[in-house]
């Protein structure tokens, strides 16, 4: 099933099917069956979502989310995230950027030089002068709204994509008041 290849990644888990040696038919078992852990992982928050987005919901597990943000506790394939990072740069406007992440392995720092590598292809997704900003293995500690260890600029407590799912923002104090009783007279 190896197959000699160059670049990262270039070995992936084939998505075959096992074939039935007397129907010589596909059965439904893969070749290398993909079984999601069942340690529940660390919670991070993962995004923010783009705003031109329509669905992020897709990439939240459960449906999970805060703000413009996922909430998972594992990868796509089902591998529970040991950790949550957040990283800040400069896009190629030279604006501040962030980014938020579970890793399933490995650290932080190692994760950004990766993503760094994977985003260098063009002058429009290069980032440059990047930073670790948050490395923990707690649930949540990844907080993009943290004032010290988050981004708050790119917080949303409203996303558009997701803006009937919340309860509505009641004024209590801007509601009228009856000066009377309501069962006065």
């Amino acid at each position: 099933m190896m197959e000699d290849c160059e670049g990262e990644y270039c070995n992936e888990i084939t998505t075959e099917f096992e074939v039935d040696t007397k129907t010589l038919t596909f059965t439904d078992e893969y070749v290398c069956p993909i079984y999601e852990a069942e340690e529940k992982g660390v919670e991070c928050f993962v995004g923010p979502w783009l705003d031109a987005d329509e669905s992020p919901l897709d990439d939240c597990q459960d449906d999970a989310f805060e703000y413009n943000f996922c909430k998972n506790r594992k990868t796509k394939s089902g591998r529970p995230f040991v950790r949550c990072c957040s990283f800040v740069y400069l896009n190629y406007a030279m604006d501040d950027s962030c980014l938020f992440v579970g890793i399933e392995e490995g650290t932080c720092a190692g994760y950004l030089a990766k993503y760094k590598a994977s985003v260098s292809g063009s002058i429009y997704t290069a980032i440059n002068t990047e930073l670790v900003n948050q490395n923990c293995e707690a649930d949540s500690c990844n907080d993009p709204a943290n004032e010290e260890t988050g981004c708050p600029s790119v917080v949303v407590e409203r996303p558009w994509q997701v803006v009937d799912l919340l309860p509505e923002d009641l004024d209590r104090d801007a509601l009228p008041t009856n000066a009377k009783k309501p069962c006065e007279r």
